[in-house]
């Protein structure tokens, strides 16, 4: 998310633009935030699903994409990426790995109770 431009463009007091402290807050917890949509929207897919319907519908087949990302991007953030962006390994490992990891198992679980 880039910074705003021009000063009008910034929501900071008296028109000031963010700081780059504001500015990685505000992308942290909309990283956070589109995990627990996309967790939320996996869940909605599964809750359609019925037993009656087949192994291979395609919103259970979307959900398992899902899951395949976040199992990747847990990887990517895990300890094959702990030499990536040391300046923000701190809130990786105590946010961003945690929601993902928690997302992919939740998924993994409700799909795992399909079958």
């Amino acid at each position: 998310m880039p910074a705003p431009a021009r000063a009008s463009d910034a929501s900071g007091p008296a028109g000031q633009p963010f700081s780059t402290a504001e500015w990685d807050q505000v992308v942290r917890s909309a990283a956070i935030d589109k995990i627990e949509q996309v967790l939320a929207d996996s869940y909605a897919l599964l809750a359609e699903q019925t037993f009656r319907r087949p192994a291979d519908s395609p919103d259970l087949a979307h959900v398992r994409r899902i899951r395949a990302v976040l199992t990747v991007l847990a990887e990517d953030l895990g300890p094959r990426g702990r030499a990536a962006r040391p300046e923000q390994r701190d809130w990786i490992d105590s946010e961003l790995l945690p929601a993902v990891l928690r997302a992919e198992a939740e998924i993994g679980r409700a799909v795992a109770d399909l079958h």
